[in-house]
Parts: structure tokens; C-alpha cells; sequence
């Protein structure tokens, strides 16, 4: 259920010969300051200009707009009194993040992290930090590519959203400053930092969805948990918690209700051309329209079921409904069949309605 992890601590000290030692044992690790807008003679001589992040174990000051320590498990940024640390929980465990941690998981990855930042000479402890940012995810299977799904997530809004994204074919984001949903493709992801990965260990179509709290108050709210050791704690309660913002914030329509909803767009377009007195208007609609792109949106039976309404209203008789709503569905399904090519093989039939059922009941049930 976690991903990434960001905590916050001012109780902390920094031994600068252990962090050396350990940069110099571990090259792919880096520890640098970045500088407030003066020269570099301002920070030799101490310049009260430069703000004083900390002063090491040795009584050794240092000066900067801020400090940062990169590793390859984490991240640490010192600043204002404050260290602020973030990793991958699955990461720091695994080094991959496809499966996401568990509530013991969750705690041997922040034991983990804190033994480590003391190897690299900062001693805190991390089940006493505040939490001010939480990725609360799951990876679901789905039927098709992300690709497919990508149509009915642009239809989804966030609530209070002001930031809505999507990037190629392969990712969804809804957003603003205290939380953001991103569904994306997770094996692309794999893919695009590492081109080389084994990703035949993953199940195929593998749709990812994220839920990012990110902020000590929206954590706190939403959440109602502050520290590190909270997290596990209070495990059962976030997993529920997770759940009722999706569905508050991206999931709010019921399937049934999305269903109806495609179900009167449709109509209505459908109606209008076939009470347009055009003895050519089933042609014209589908030439509008696009068979293939109405069939996404809901099925033939629906179809003839707005053709059958229609007829009625016009007071045609029994005999004649029948007949010509058998008609209306044999010539839909001989053009579909027709134009099969254009759009893919018959498995692939589906409308929006039932990919969004399937998301939707995945997501929110992992």
C-alpha cells in the first residue's frame, strides 16, 4: 500500500566525519550545499549572510540556503532546522517499488533508513518524525492497455483539481498542492528509467494508481496520524482511509451512474439524427460520429433500446418496432463487422462504461 515516505525531524545531530567516511565508501552517494546569493568568500569567513544549517557533532558550523545528502536509498535536505527525509519504502527494502510495502514491511524500511542516515554520521529517530508526504498505492491487472483506459480517465475531474494532466498515452494525474491521483502505466515507468529491466517478472497491463498526500497538514487530516511509528500503527485505518479519498476526490460517480451518463450523451446525439426527417440519417450519424467510437461508448442493445424509445414516441405500432429495431441491430452489427479493421479484433469490443466499472472496482478495492 506505501510507496514513497517523506519525514521531517529537527531533533537530529550530524557527525561530518562519519557523513565523509561514508560518502567516500559509497560513489554513488553525494553530500553538497547549496548557497544563498552571495560569494564564496562570504562562506569561508562565516558571513552571517549565509544561514547557519547546523553545527556538527565537532562544534563545526555550516552555512548555506541548504544542505543535501543523495544516496541511492534516500534523500536528505537540511534546511531552516529542519532534516527532511524521503525514500521508496519498497525501494529501500527491495530496490523495486512494483510491490508496495506492508505494514511490517513499512516498519523494517524506516529502521532500515534510520540506521543508515547514522552510518552517514545524522542520528535521529524516525518513528518520532512528522509525516509530510505519503504515496498510498496499489498496482491492479487489467483487461487491456493503458492506452484503452486513457479516454475515460480524461473524462474524470478531480475534486478541487486545479491541475489536470495527461502525458502521452500512458498517464493520468488530477492535482493540486496538498494531494494528487496518478494512473499510469507501471511498466512503462519500469522501462523508462531502466530500458534494460526484466519486466517479464510483471504481470502484463499492470495499471498504477496513486494516491499522493503531500503535506503535513493534509497527511494529518486525512490520514489523522502525525509521526513515523503512527504509520503502522494505525495501519487498518489509513488502508480504509485511502479508499474514501479516491472515491471523494477521482471516483465519485458509480458505475451505474457513469453508465447513465454516457448512456443520455449518446442518446441525445442519436435521437437528433434520427428525428431529423433524413431518409440517410443512420449513415449520417455513424459518419458524425464514427461507428467504432460509438460502440466504446455503449453497446448495440443500448443502441436499439434508444431506437425502440424513439419509435414509440413516434406511435408506431408493435409489428413495426419489432421489425425495424431487428433490422436497426443487423445492419449495425454487418457495418461493425465491415469496419472490424479499423479498430481491432473482436475481443477487444468494449464500452467506456464497462472499462470505467472495471477501474473502478479494481482501484478501489486493492
Amino acid at each position: 500500500m506505501i510507496d514513497t515516505l517523506k519525514l521531517s525531524f529537527t531533533d537530529y545531530e550530524v557527525k561530518m566525519y562519519d557523513l565523509n567516511k561514508a560518502i567516500l565508501e559509497n560513489i554513488s552517494s553525494s553530500f553538497g550545499v547549496k548557497l544563498q546569493s552571495s560569494c564564496v568568500m562570504d562562506v569561508i569567513e562565516g558571513n552571517t549572510e549565509q544561514k547557519l544549517l547546523f553545527i556538527d557533532t565537532d562544534g563545526v558550523p555550516c552555512y548555506g540556503k541548504q544542505a543535501y545528502l543523495n544516496t541511492k536509498d534516500f534523500n536528505v535536505d537540511l534546511y531552516n532546522g529542519l532534516c527532511v527525509v524521503q525514500f521508496s519504502a519498497p525501494k529501500v527494502l527491495t530496490g523495486k517499488n512494483y510491490y508496495t510495502s506492508s505494514r511490517e514491511e513499512t516498519r523494517q524500511s524506516i529502521q532500515k533508513v534510520q540506521r543508515d542516515l547514522s552510518k552517514y554520521g545524522i542520528k535521529t529517530n524516525l518513528e518520532n518524525a512528522n509525516v509530510i508526504r505519503v504515496d498510498l498505492t496499489n498496482t491492479i491487472q487489467t483487461k487491456y492497455t493503458m492506452s484503452t483506459y486513457m479516454p475515460v480517465l480524461s473524462m474524470l475531474n478531480g475534486k478541487r483539481a486545479k491541475d489536470k494532466r495527461q502525458y502521452n498515452a500512458q498517464t493520468m494525474l488530477w492535482g493540486n498542492t496538498q494531494i494528487q491521483v496518478c494512473c499510469y502505466d507501471k511498466i512503462a515507468e519500469i522501462l523508462s528509467y531502466d530500458p534494460g529491466a526484466n519486466i517479464e517478472q510483471y504481470p502484463q497491463n499492470s495499471f498504477r494508481a496513486e494516491l499522493r498526500l503531500l503535506s503535513k497538514k493534509k497527511v494529518q487530516s486525512s490520514l489523522e496520524i502525525k509521526t513515523g511509528a503512527e504509520i503502522y500503527k494505525h495501519w487498518d485505518n489509513i488502508k480504509e482511509s485511502r479508499e474514501n479519498i479516491l472515491r471523494d476526490f477521482i471516483f465519485k460517480t458509480e458505475p451505474d451512474s457513469f453508465r447513465d451518463y454516457i448512456f443520455q450523451d449518446v442518446s441525445r446525439t442519436f435521437t437528433y439524427y434520427a428525428m431529423s426527417g433524413s431518409r440517410y440519417w443512420l449513415r449520417e450519424f455513424f459518419y458524425t460520429s464514427g461507428l467504432v467510437g460509438v460502440l466504446k461508448e455503449i453497446s448495440v442493445e443500448e443502441m436499439a433500446e434508444i431506437y425502440r424509445n424513439i419509435l414509440i414516441e413516434k406511435g408506431s405500432t408493435d409489428g413495426y418496432i419489432y421489425k425495424a429495431v431487428s433490422t436497426f441491430k443487423k445492419k449495425v452489427e454487418n457495418d461493425l463487422v465491415a469496419h472490424l479493421s479499423n479498430f481491432g479484433s473482436p475481443e477487444n469490443k468494449y464500452t467506456y462504461a464497462e472499462l470505467y466499472e472495471e477501474i473502478y472496482t479494481k482501484v478501489l478495492s486493492a
